[in-house]
């Protein structure tokens, strides 16, 4: 318990220092995360999220993912990911995620490790949007505790000629569980865009309830 308290002290004084050494905007992103574990192989999550930018006082839009997911064996998975995304000033928006992935545990360090690779595809809906190759790396401990730090880099490679693109998230997080039915993601994502010769940076702050269907 120690540990994972001075962990978020530590993850808490990191961020404060960085999210007020620097001009950037401060978004919240805030879901619930509903599961649904068919069997061994076969799982279903839908994700509805609603944002509030500008320092969390203007809202922003509202999406809904729907994730099925395959386990292929060997530690290796494979998901399809649609994200409708609801803007306030129109065009909506709709990406096509597809997923394979490979995890794998260390045993001697009691962590649990997660490669994905993400083709991303925007469809275009009026508006020309990024497609993105994504690669995700996340570190999960392993024990038993109720709540676990997280951490993820998720790198992002654009496929097609347009000026803004995303460079790459990094994201600390902490994990709750209740019980076997709820738990809480928390995560701070540190977003880096870069258009021409501008860098802009951006905090996502995530919230997510979860909830496990029986």
């Amino acid at each position: 318990m120690h540990r994972i308290m001075n962990y978020g002290l530590l993850v808490v004084f990191f961020i404060t220092s960085f999210t007020l050494s620097a001009q950037v905007d401060n978004v919240l992103w805030a879901g619930t995360q509903i599961r649904k574990k068919f069997d061994d192989k076969w799982s279903l999550q839908l994700q509805p999220i609603v944002r509030y930018s500008d320092n969390f006082s203007t809202y922003q839009n509202a999406s809904l993912d729907i994730s099925l997911r395959r386990n292929l064996g060997n530690n290796l998975f494979a998901g399809v990911i649609s994200r409708t995304w609801s803007m306030p000033n129109g065009p909506d928006r709709q990406f096509i995620w597809l997923d394979f992935g490979h995890g794998f545990k260390i045993p001697e360090l009691q962590l649990s490790v997660s490669n994905r690779v993400r083709y991303h595809l925007a469809l275009d809906n009026g508006i020309v949007q990024q497609d993105y190759i994504r690669y995700s790396l996340l570190l999960v401990p392993t024990t038993s505790w109720k709540l676990k730090p997280t951490l993820a880099i998720e790198p992002w490679f654009i496929l097609n000629d347009i000026d803004v693109y995303r460079t790459h998230r990094i994201e600390p997080g902490l994990r709750y569980q209740f019980n076997k039915t709820f738990g809480l993601t928390t995560i701070w994502r540190r977003e880096v865009d870069k258009a021409n010769d501008v860098t802009v940076e951006r905090n996502l702050w995530v919230v997510a309830v979860v909830y496990n269907l029986k």
